[in-house]
C-alpha cells in the first residue's frame, strides 16, 4: 500500500476471497479513522504478473509455497525482501567464514527455499510495527512505521541503501543494518521473552511494560500490593 502510494506499480499474489476483494475493492488500508484504498495488479498466477524489481516474501509457515512458485517473478536483476519474523532459511549466509552454507534446517529442511532464492538476491527486513489482517484485501495498521534493512549475505552494497531510500519515501522510518542478523536476533529475543507475559496477562507490550516500569519506580513497601 505505502509502496503504491509513493508512485511504485505494486502487484500481488493471492487467491480466494483475498483476490475477489483486491480486484473488486484494490488494496485497503486502515490508519486511525482513514481508509485507503489503492488498484494493484492481482492474480493468483505469478506467471500473469510477469519479472519484477522487488518480490516481498511473506511469512514462514508460507514461504515453501512461495519458492515452489516464485520462479516467474524473478530475473537477474530482481531483490527479494524476506518480512517475517523468527529466523530465516539466509541467516548463516551473513555469519563470516565458518557459517556460509550452512543451512537452518528447522526452517529449510531440504534446501529447496534456499535453491529458489539466494541468499546473494535477497535483502532481509526487520518490521517493528503491528498490522494485521481485518478482511480479504484490508490491512488495519495499530502503530510502528519502522523497517531494518540489510543484505543477507553480510556483504554492504548500493542495494540495500536503495530500498531504504525507497521505503523512507514511502513514510517507513527505514535504516540500515550492516549485519541484518542482529535485528532478526534482537526481534526473535523480544518475541521470545515478551509475547508468553502477553499472553498471560492478556496486555499489550506497551501496556505491560508501562506497568512494570510504574511499578519499578514505586516504594518498596508498596510495590507488588
Amino acid at each position: 500500500m505505502k509502496l503504491a502510494q509513493a508512485g511504485c506499480d505494486v502487484s500481488v499474489v493471492a487467491c480466494g476471497a483475498t483476490l475477489d476483494a483486491l480486484n473488486a475493492h484494490g488494496l485497503r488500508l486502515i490508519e486511525k479513522d482513514a481508509t485507503h484504498a489503492v488498484k494493484v495488479a492481482a492474480s493468483a498466477d505469478p506467471t500473469d504478473l510477469g519479472p519484477q524489481d522487488l518480490v516481498v516474501a511473506v511469512k514462514a509457515p508460507a514461504m515453501a509455497d512461495v519458492a515452489a512458485h516464485i520462479a516467474p517473478l524473478l530475473n537477474e536483476q530482481t531483490t527479494v525482501l524476506t518480512v517475517r519474523n523468527g529466523m530465516p532459511w539466509w541467516f548463516c549466509d551473513g555469519l563470516g567464514e565458518a557459517f556460509p552454507g550452512r543451512r537452518v534446517s528447522s526452517v529449510d529442511p531440504h534446501g529447496a527455499i534456499a535453491a529458489a532464492i539466494p541468499a546473494g538476491r535477497t535483502v532481509g527486513c526487520v518490521v517493528h510495527a503491528s498490522c494485521f489482517t481485518e478482511s480479504p484485501g484490508v490491512i488495519r495498521h495499530r502503530q510502528g512505521m519502522g523497517l531494518i534493512l540489510g543484505e543477507a549475505n553480510g556483504k554492504p552494497g548500493p542495494r540495500a541503501e536503495a530500498l531504504v531510500s525507497l521505503f523512507a519515501k514511502a513514510g517507513f522510518d527505514a535504516t540500515l543494518s550492516p549485519q541484518i542478523q542482529r535485528g532478526v536476533w534482537f526481534k526473535l529475543w523480544g518475541n521470545m521473552t515478551m509475547n508468553p507475559i502477553s499472553t498471560i496477562t492478556a496486555l499489550q507490550r506497551t501496556a505491560f511494560c508501562r506497568t512494570i516500569s510504574c511499578a519499578a519506580s514505586a516504594p518498596s513497601s508498596k510495590r507488588w500490593r
